[in-house]
């Protein structure tokens, strides 16, 4: 029982490196049967680079919506090690090294559809290095803004990209600015 639902079965329709789609038969809580879709692709990393005046996004081209969107460097943690990949992921897109992180904390992007989690760290001290980007990333853009240009682009639709937007908040929130 999960909730008020409860799970029958489940079984994997699809297989790819980057996630699996997942089917379960189910009971909903009026008591009537159905099937639930569900992505299954663990968890993530999203990093605030900040050299103590601006932070730094990267911009690039999202295939499946097919535009540049301002992001933060994000990767999918290929072991529960969030942080070592979180150093990984911010010297691939960026080439920066960074002397000091925190841990701001976690949040489910799409919990209707998925059960992916965003793990968000703030890394400051930074030191420049080549990045090393994946062949889709080639084309990847880095730029610096101040906190408060961040925010007048998110209200202007030029960030939206829900890691990035989610991780802003809590650095905001935790920092108090």
């Amino acid at each position: 029982m999960i909730g008020k639902w409860k799970k029958i079965n489940s079984k994997v329709v699809y297989k790819s490196p980057r996630f699996n789609i997942h089917e379960d038969a189910v009971i909903l809580p009026d008591g009537s049967k159905g099937k639930y879709f569900y992505r299954k692709s663990g968890a993530g990393v999203a990093i605030i680079p900040f050299d103590g005046k601006k932070i730094y996004l990267v911009n690039q081209f999202r295939y499946v919506i097919g535009r540049r969107l301002w992001e933060l460097p994000i990767g999918k943690a290929e072991s529960k090690n969030y942080l070592a990949q979180a150093k990984k992921e911010l010297k691939e897109e960026t080439g920066f090294y960074a002397k000091t992180w925190k841990y701001l904390g976690m949040f489910y992007p799409t919990p209707g559809s998925g059960d992916s989690q965003g793990r968000v760290f703030f890394a400051q001290n930074l030191v420049t290095g080549q990045h090393n980007r994946e062949p889709g990333e080639s084309d990847m853009i880095m730029k610096g803004f101040t906190f408060q240009e961040l925010e007048k682009m998110i209200v202007n639709g030029r960030i939206i990209d829900a890691w990035t937007i989610s991780a802003l908040y809590m650095y905001k929130l935790k920092f108090k600015i």
